[in-house]
């Protein structure tokens, strides 16, 4: 991809952000050690390294990266651990599935319409929340919708749901 290239790779923040960007959107759900070695023009042992940090990032969102033999790595753990993830580190999960101006362009579109329903709904019912807050909120819900246009869903069921329910899902569910 374009988008990267050696010189991205030098520091190994920039390495395992690019690893956890590549699980995160691969649309096949596992990735040889070969192919991300490759990707990222680095030997077998460094890649190692970078792996053994990817899976300290995700541990502290109770994901795992087990290796299957045959298939390769994959993110393991609840969606909803997965989309927060996504969010705190900053991941950009759909950086392999457009060239870089459609997909700038393509999310600021999801990211407006969505502010715009958001500010909406909370102004009907004169609910107030920072502006941090919003914009926290607006960046969920895009990664929300980006996930379940993959065809990712969270797990949770809807007793689980119910019995927590309050204003703030009142309001969202308007």
């Amino acid at each position: 991809n374009t988008y990267y290239n050696y010189r991205f790779f030098e520091e190994q923040s920039s390495r395992v952000n690019y690893i956890l960007t590549r699980l995160f959107s691969t649309v096949k759900r596992f990735i040889a050690y070969e192919v991300l070695e490759k990707e990222l023009y680095i030997s077998k042992s460094r890649l190692l390294s970078d792996i053994k940090v990817t899976r300290d990032v995700l541990l502290k969102y109770k994901l795992s990266l087990p290796y299957k033999s045959g298939r390769g790595l994959s993110i393991e753990g609840t969606e909803v651990n997965k989309r927060l993830c996504i969010a705190k580190e900053n991941i950009n999960i759909n950086v392999f599935n457009y060239r870089d101006d459609c997909l700038i362009q393509e999310i600021k579109k999801m990211m407006s319409t969505i502010r715009s329903i958001v500010v909406e709904s909370l102004a009907i019912h004169h609910y107030n929340i920072s502006d941090d807050v919003l914009q926290e909120l607006i960046v969920n819900l895009t990664i929300a919708v980006e996930r379940m246009y993959q065809g990712y869903y969270v797990e949770e069921y809807l007793e689980n749901i119910m019995k927590n329910i309050n204003e703030e899902m009142i309001i969202a569910a308007d």
